[in-house]
């Protein structure tokens, strides 16, 4: 799994010259991107995906529960409520075979509309530095194995002590000492 770093840059001209050293010290261009105010403005630079500025991620997890707890309502009503129309359920299958299909059909659903409604949100990390968005900043978001996220953290921040680092996800934690 990739470690996604996050720097601010004060100008586009920063995030050229980055991309460039980036591409030198062999990190693939699909894995660096860059928002900006506007997405004309970083011109032929690889600008941030949806799942990059949005919550769309958060909200489709969050969505798997929501709609798991209604599909399994929906199986557990199925299942014990009697119905006058279909007195039998479709086929013969057992209340716990029903029950699961409501379930995972719930899960399915659930996940892609709150997705879909997530995807209108800002992500909170770009929500966060919005004021600095607006003032000309650019977000460059690099995707790097953890092994060489030190290796990429250290050479921005000693080459360019101009570019702030905002930090990493998922974060930087110590398991042992």
């Amino acid at each position: 799994m990739k470690r996604k770093l996050y720097f601010m840059l004060d100008s586009i001209e920063d995030a050229n010259r980055m991309m460039q050293e980036l591409l030198l010290k062999r990190v693939d261009d699909h894995n660096i991107s860059f928002y900006a105010k506007s997405r004309a403005m970083l011109g032929d630079l690889p600008k941030a995906g949806i799942m990059e500025r949005t919550s769309m991620l958060n909200g489709g997890m969050a969505g798997c529960f929501i709609g798991a707890a209604f599909g399994f309502i929906a199986g557990l009503l199925v299942v014990f409520l009697p119905n006058p129309w279909f007195p039998e359920w479709y086929v013969p299958a057992t209340p716990a075979t029903i029950i699961t299909i409501t379930t995972v059909i719930g899960i399915i659903a659930g996940a892609i509309g709150t997705a879909l409604v997530a995807s209108a949100l800002p992500n909170e990390l770009v929500a966060k530095l919005k004021q600095d968005i607006e003032n000309g900043h650019t977000l460059m978001i690099v995707r790097v194995d953890p092994e060489r996220s030190e290796e990429i953290r250290e050479l921005v921040s000693r080459n360019h002590p101009e570019i702030t680092y905002l930090g990493s996800r998922p974060k930087d934690y110590m398991v042992f000492p």
